[in-house]
């Protein structure tokens, strides 16, 4: 008798639909053959513009087959003969595994329906708490960093890097493409960026809205004022640390990104909350500089770096498309 029936299936998808995903792009799909479940990708949700090697598409993916995982782990499930691939094969396949007895039930998966993204400003976070997130991230390789001057670079560099990202057409039609700005915007209650995901007020969503079409937008930078649509500098200074998630040179993305979403889920489980700050790893330079200051050890990279606080009020769970549309 199989162990894994449709029924279950959707009930592990609309779980494993949490992890994360640049734009909330949802890139991962689900197929059931017999007990094995194998995870794919959906090429035409990749990000050519923001996300050119495909790096993020494939933290993604490993995100969601961690997601998998714990959502087998809290039904006495667990994964036996997994297979994980560095890109998709032809059919889009990164990873399966056969699903068998004995899964143990895993403690992150008590936070995954409140990991959130907080854009605004963040309240402090007393030291002990910093200290055990600390101590819970080191062995998932990820360093919490409360050098005050390490924070203050990244809140000078990073509305001067978004502005300049924003002026390539490509990378604006992208944006413009996920955010779901109005109520009424199909994609509002299914993907991408929505308003109330952004922190943003009706008024201030228009704005964003007339501000991102690319005459306005390369007036703005002229004028040096494409701070005011892209900026995060107040955001990143209000951080109480930062996090930087790292990655060995040899590992693989989907590897790399079951670890990512762990860390994320570790930070949540702590009553804390991060942005990641990805146009400052994305960014070759940026990442080398932030790399260096650092002080990383031979053998590990700098995969992400996000910025952690408290959040002033309840964060809306972003959007996600119903799991009957993501089985294949």
């Amino acid at each position: 008798m199989a162990l894994v029936d449709r029924d279950l299936l959707l009930a592990v998808v609309a779980e494993a639909r949490r992890a994360p995903s640049a734009r909330n792009q949802q890139p991962a799909r689900w197929r059931l053959r017999d007990d094995v479940i194998e995870l794919l990708e959906d090429p035409a949700r990749r990000l050519p513009a923001c996300d050119p090697s495909g790096r993020d598409h494939r933290l993604a993916l490993g995100a969601a087959w961690e997601g998998t995982r714990l959502a087998l782990s809290s039904r006495g499930l667990r994964f036996d003969d997994e297979v994980l691939a560095a890109v998709p094969d032809e059919q889009g396949v990164v990873a399966c595994g056969r699903v068998v007895d004995g899964g143990m039930k895993d403690l992150l998966v008590d936070v995954v329906m409140r990991r959130a993204t907080w854009r605004g400003n963040f309240l402090a976070v007393q030291a002990h708490v910093l200290g055990d997130v600390a101590a819970d991230l080191e062995p998932l390789g990820a360093v919490l960093v409360q050098n005050p001057a390490i924070i203050e670079d990244a809140a000078r560099v990073i509305d001067d890097a978004s502005a300049a990202n924003l002026l390539r057409p490509s990378a604006i039609e992208e944006l413009v493409g996920w955010l779901r700005l109005a109520r009424d915007h199909p994609g509002w209650d299914r993907d991408g960026l929505n308003a109330d995901m952004l922190d943003l007020s009706p008024f201030s969503a228009r704005l964003q809205s007339l501000a991102l079409r690319r005459g306005p937008l390369s007036q703005l930078h002229r004028a040096r004022l494409a701070h005011l649509v892209v900026g995060e500098a107040e955001q990143t200074r209000s951080a109480s640390a930062l996090i930087a998630v790292l990655a060995q040179t040899d590992e693989i993305d989907i590897v790399v990104g079951a670890r990512f979403y762990r860390c994320w889920l570790t930070v949540t489980s702590a009553g804390l909350h991060v942005c990641p700050m990805s146009v400052l790893t994305a960014d070759e330079a940026l990442g080398a500089q932030f790399s260096r200051a650092l002080g990383l050890p031979a053998g590990w990279k700098l995969l992400h770096l996000w910025r952690v606080g408290r959040a002033p009020r309840v964060v809306p769970l972003s959007p996600r498309l119903p799991p009957e549309e993501l089985i294949t």
